[in-house]
C-alpha cells in the first residue's frame, strides 16, 4: 500500500511505535486500535498487497503469516542476568521481559501489557495480578494504579 508520496506506507503496531516513527520523520499510515499483533492482523486494510514485517528476531510471526508478509528481523533480544530487584509488583511490557524476569528468579506479582504477555508470564510460572486494558503505557499505568 503506497503512501501519497509514492513511498511504501508504514504501519505501526501501536502508539508507542508510531511516536518513535514520527520522531524519526516517518508518519505511519496505519495504527490499529488494539496495540498488538492480533489487532494489527484483524484491522489491517485488505488486500494487504506486498508486506514487509520488520520485528525482533524471535518475535511471534502470527501477523506476518496472516498477511503473507516477508519477515526481516531487525534486532535480537538479549537476556541479561542481574539479581532480581525488590519490589511489590513487576511491570511486564513483553513476553521476553516475562521470560527474563522469571529466569533471574523474580517472584513479585506481575502486571502485563496484554494477553500475549500474560500467557507467556503464566507459562514461566509468574503470577499475573493485572493486565492493561489498552496495550500501551497508559494501560500499564492504569493497571498498576488499579492495584492500590
Amino acid at each position: 500500500m503506497p503512501s501519497a508520496d509514492g513511498l511504501p506506507a508504514v504501519a505501526a503496531v501501536g502508539p508507542g511505535t508510531a511516536e518513535t516513527l514520527r520522531a524519526g520523520g516517518v508518519e505511519p499510515a496505519f495504527v490499529p486500535r488494539e496495540s498488538s499483533q492480533d489487532g494489527l492482523l484483524r484491522e489491517f486494510p485488505r488486500p494487504a498487497g506486498r508486506v514487509l514485517f520488520a520485528a525482533a528476531e524471535d518475535a511471534r510471526r502470527d501477523a506476518a503469516e496472516g498477511l503473507g508478509a516477508d519477515v526481516v528481523p531487525l534486532y535480537r533480544t538479549r537476556l541479561l542476568t542481574p539479581a532480581p530487584p525488590d519490589g511489590d509488583v513487576v511491570v511486564l511490557a513483553s513476553g521476553s521481559a516475562a521470560r527474563a524476569y522469571a529466569s533471574i528468579g523474580g517472584t513479585a506479582p506481575a502486571v502485563s501489557i496484554g494477553p500475549q504477555t500474560t500467557r507467556v508470564a503464566e507459562s514461566v510460572g509468574l503470577r499475573v495480578v493485572g493486565e492493561a486494558a489498552s496495550h500501551d503505557l497508559d494501560g500499564l499505568v492504569a493497571a498498576v494504579a488499579a492495584l492500590v
